[in-house]
């Protein structure tokens, strides 16, 4: 099995506010200002975290013998239409793209897992990588798999175009404060949570 991580933005898109200027092109905690833990200043951007959660579900999924790809391997910048090829070429079995959410207000939580229009190849895995991420953080709140972001006017290229099996994996907001110092904290439980639902879906048994 191949699985094809895409860890979202990068480089000269480390993330932005979602509802502001029309365009959610990612997510940076507090809405641009610093989170203050300890008197000392986070900036918790996007980009970075979604690199780190996938590299955990990378190491993850080749403990247990599963081939991986992934999209970028540093901060630096990868184009959607890029992304798309780089997936199609490679014989990936499934596609994850790893994001944080964002919302303009404050409370918004929780994760949630997204397809295209309710695709039956799609679906399974999404239920999956869902199931794993409710059982892993049970006080976390559960958004579910959701198709209806085409209703709300947003159509994901990635989920659209890839030719196997796509998820898009919201990992949590950063516009909340206390989620994102959580998803800070957690990117290594994150990403082996992901890893769960794949190799679940995939029939494969955890490692220890």
């Amino acid at each position: 099995m191949k699985v094809f991580l895409d860890p979202g933005h990068g480089g000269t898109d480390p993330g932005a506010i979602a509802g502001h200027g029309g365009t959610d092109p990612g997510a940076i905690a507090g809405h641009g200002e610093p989170v203050i833990r300890d008197g000392k200043e986070l900036f918790l951007h996007e980009a970075s975290l979604t690199l780190s959660i996938a590299r955990h579900c990378e190491d993850r999924l080749a403990a247990m013998g599963v081939l991986t790809v992934l999209s970028r391997s540093a901060d630096y910048y990868v184009p959607l239409s890029e992304r798309v090829e780089l997936a199609n070429q490679s014989g990936a079995d499934l596609f994850v793209s790893i994001h944080c959410n964002s919302a303009q207000t404050a409370t918004a939580c929780g994760h949630e897992t997204l397809i295209w229009r309710n695709t039956q190849v799609s679906r399974p895995w999404a239920e999956a990588i869902q199931r794993a991420l409710v059982a892993a953080f049970p006080d976390r709140k559960n958004r579910g798999v959701r198709t209806d972001f085409e209703a709300r006017g947003i159509e994901f290229k990635i989920l659209r175009e890839t030719d196997m099996a796509a998820v898009l994996v919201e990992c949590g907001f950063l516009s909340n404060e206390e989620e994102a110092l959580w998803v800070h904290d957690h990117p290594r439980e994150i990403g082996e949570a992901i890893a769960a639902g794949i190799l679940e879906q995939a029939g494969m048994s955890l490692a220890a």
